[in-house]
């Protein structure tokens, strides 16, 4: 009888382990690595398009 019960609590911690990992919207356990300074950025602004020339 005793046996059982561990193993009714063994099996629900385990579930609850597995399913509270697979939970959508956690937060990640460590922060994402910032870009060290004089590397580029992802999302750098476009330079403007030159204006067109106009022969004569």
């Amino acid at each position: 009888m005793l046996k059982t019960k561990i193993f009714a609590v063994v099996l629900m911690l385990g579930l609850a382990t597995v399913l509270g990992a697979c939970e959508p919207g956690t937060e990640p356990a460590t922060p994402p690595a910032t870009p060290t300074p004089g590397e580029p950025t992802d999302g750098a602004t476009p330079t403007p398009p030159a204006p067109p020339t106009n022969p004569q």
